[in-house]
């Protein structure tokens, strides 16, 4: 009995540690898998959605908290799969931004040839401050 019990723990040991180490050694960067579950409550993407086909120039929509934002705006980027910059923006409250509330905002982008087949769009929260503490960012994975 002692033997089975041993054997039992050793097999969910394993199992584990395999599932830590392949969440640690993941492939994938967090640009690539994005990452608007974890800031789901400060800012949200409502087009294009994650993983989505797009094309220049992209119309970029959705809601973010009124802390996102500094004098109605925020930055936005179109990065390629190997991180370079392919267009910028400057997305734009279309409501009431001083608030805690979520807020909606819009910006198109016009950006140039990509020469991968997978991107990102980032969008960064204002940060007036200069603070690395109140840096932060969304990241929608897409494809051209």
């Amino acid at each position: 009995m002692k033997v089975i019990f041993l054997i039992i723990i050793i097999i969910i040991s394993a199992a584990g540690y395999f599932a830590v180490e392949q969440a640690g050694n993941s492939n994938e960067s967090e640009v690539q898998k994005g990452n608007a579950f974890v800031k789901y409550d400060l800012i949200r993407v409502t087009s294009p959605i994650s993983g989505s086909l797009i094309k220049s120039p992209v119309l970029i929509k959705g809601i973010a908290r009124g802390y996102w934002f500094f004098e109605g705006d925020f930055l936005v980027k179109v990065l390629d799969g190997a991180g370079e910059e392919l267009g910028i923006g400057i997305a734009q409250a279309t409501e009431e931004w001083m608030t805690t509330e979520f807020v909606p905002f819009a910006v198109t982008i016009t950006f140039t040839e990509p020469s991968t087949k997978e991107g990102t769009i980032v969008l960064y929260r204002d940060n007036p401050s200069g603070l690395p503490e109140f840096d932060d960012e969304l990241l929608v994975p897409v494809h051209f």
